[in-house]
């Protein structure tokens, strides 16, 4: 199985207004990390100071990085034939499904959502946010909120979740 594990930082909570400032993929194949692709974004608009102290990614940090729209062929390559795999995946999925239509790209993919799947496996917990999930299976994060450490840790989650529980929970939660 091909996943593409991604998370994306934006300027805002809505994929329609809002644009994607960084983006993080990692391809893996369940078992082990395939490859990796990290970039900034230039939104066209100004990152509002919450999501600023959040990410660390600042309006002066993007100005001179490229719009989202050169490098989208790159990212639909990346994404292509690939199961889409995000904790809360609705969100980064939407925000890239919206940024490759911007640049007449048709796409879409199967889901996975770790954070649904962590409640199935892990009933009894109360959270179920990345750093938590990263702590209990013993995996290191930096720079937490920065899409390429979160896509990384998120994919080693994916990977202790078949590597403890089966590939059949992560297929029964395809969708």
């Amino acid at each position: 199985m091909n996943f593409a594990v991604v998370d994306v930082e934006t300027s805002g909570n809505s994929p329609s207004e809002n644009r994607i400032t960084e983006i993080g993929i990692v391809l893996t194949d369940g078992f082990s990390i395939i490859g990796k692709y990290e970039k900034l974004f230039n939104p066209q608009q100004e990152i509002p100071i919450f999501v600023q102290k959040m990410t660390g990614i600042t309006s002066n940090l993007v100005k001179d990085a490229p719009v989202f729209q050169i490098h989208s062929t790159e990212i639909h390559n990346l994404l292509n034939e690939k199961i889409f795999v995000a904790h809360n995946v609705s969100f980064d999925y939407e925000f890239v499904k919206h940024s490759l239509h911007r640049s007449d790209i048709d796409w879409s993919a199967k889901k996975l959502c770790t954070f649904k799947l962590a409640k199935k496996i892990l009933p009894n917990f109360t959270k179920f946010n990345v750093g938590f999930l990263a702590k209990y299976f013993g995996i290191a994060i930096e720079n937490r909120h920065r899409a390429g450490y979160d896509a990384l840790a998120t994919a080693c989650i994916l990977q202790k979740i078949i590597e403890n529980f089966g590939i059949e929970v992560v297929n029964d939660s395809i969708n």
